[in-house]
């Protein structure tokens, strides 16, 4: 009830949403970045942690209400006098928050990218940023089962975090991590081995997948006999994710005891429905036939046709690439929900086009 008084005085008074969303334009010409919606956090430190990967330590303001191990945040910031934003891991624990007002977030930089290759020489220390809300359900569930936490790549961020605060709440059950990776990019190795020296109940198998391949039952046998009776958390690129899901649930492990992140937009799995049809961007006046057994998302569409809507996560997590839908249907991979045919907004990184369908773009 308070909040839908205030915003029918804000409307009444400065025609906006919010008084900070009104003030926003003046509070920038002295805190440039500066936004209504989010948290000021200040660069404390860029810490290198491979060739291509840096760590990014924060202190946030005081208002943040703080996270839980495994979530995640979304970090706004300034491009070429334009507002970006990206969404990462939160790869420190709680407890350093909660003593010291520090996250970190560890970035592997992409080489084509446009964001991540800039970042770490263009944010300075003493700079501050914008940072949203802790996000996300990829959290330990139950503290009192064993479990496996199966990462691949940079899908370690969060279980860095997961690990940290368990062993520090001296948590008593048996944990294992089973990292895969290249001998170069294990990153925290030397933290995970001294974590592992002062707490026999956590241990930890690097494997090496340029050696060993990619994981198998002989891998899950070999590291972690019983992985059948733990909870399983995975995190890292899709196809990983998606194949390790199949090997658990063929060696009788329960869907309910299966947990999982990805880094990087979910695989689409092909819809029992026709997909056919054309796909009109009215703005632009471009059009693209959709063929059947072929799932493309809207955005993946729209960069083949050469147009650039605004993106940021491209897994559905930020927000930014909204656009409007005139017509027809779409299915949401995320929710797994089909829209109705009329007018609304929807999600492009995330909307697979189901027929005939009008984008205003």
């Amino acid at each position: 009830m308070i909040k839908k008084i205030n915003r029918w005085l804000s409307m009444a008074l400065v025609n906006n949403l919010s008084f900070k969303g009104f003030f926003e334009p003046l509070i920038q010409l002295l805190f440039s970045g500066w936004n209504a919606t989010g948290y000021r956090a200040k660069v404390v430190k860029i810490r290198e942690e491979t060739h291509d990967v840096f760590s990014l330590a924060l202190k946030v303001s005081k208002r943040w209400k703080g996270f839980k191990a495994g979530q995640h945040i979304e970090i706004s910031f300034r491009q070429n006098g334009a507002n970006v934003s990206r969404i990462f891991s939160i790869s420190s624990p709680p407890y350093l928050h909660k003593k010291q007002r520090l996250i970190e977030l560890t970035i592997r930089i992409q080489s084509n990218g446009r964001i991540t290759p800039w970042l770490p020489n263009a944010l300075k220390i003493g700079e501050f940023v914008n940072i949203s809300a802790s996000k996300g359900d990829f959290v330990i569930k139950n503290t009192t089962k064993p479990l496996l936490l199966i990462a691949g790549g940079s899908g370690i961020t969060p279980f860095r975090s997961m690990i940290a605060q368990l062993m520090n709440m001296h948590h008593s059950s048996n944990i294992k991590l089973l990292y895969y990776g290249n001998k170069a990019d294990f990153l925290f190795a030397d933290e995970f081995n001294s974590l592992k020296e002062k707490h026999k109940n956590l241990s930890i198998s690097f494997v090496q997948s340029n050696i060993s391949g990619r994981i198998c039952l002989d891998h899950l046998q070999k590291y972690c006999a019983n992985f059948n009776h733990r909870d399983v958390y995975i995190c890292g690129p899709s196809n990983m994710i998606k194949g390790t899901e199949q090997l658990l649930l063929e060696n009788n492990v329960d869907i309910e005891n299966i947990y999982f992140e990805y880094f990087g937009p979910a695989p689409i799995k092909k819809l029992d429905v026709e997909t056919k049809g054309i796909v009109q961007f009215s703005q632009s006046l471009k059009n693209f036939a959709t063929l059947p057994g072929m799932p493309k998302t809207l955005l993946e569409i729209a960069e083949s046709l050469n147009l650039k809507p605004i993106t940021g996560c491209r897994m559905g997590i930020c927000h930014q690439c909204i656009c409007e839908k005139k017509q027809g249907v779409v299915y949401n991979t995320l929710t797994k929900v089909f829209s109705d045919t009329g007018n609304e907004d929807i999600q492009l990184c995330v909307s697979l086009p189901v027929g005939d369908v009008n984008i205003n773009l």
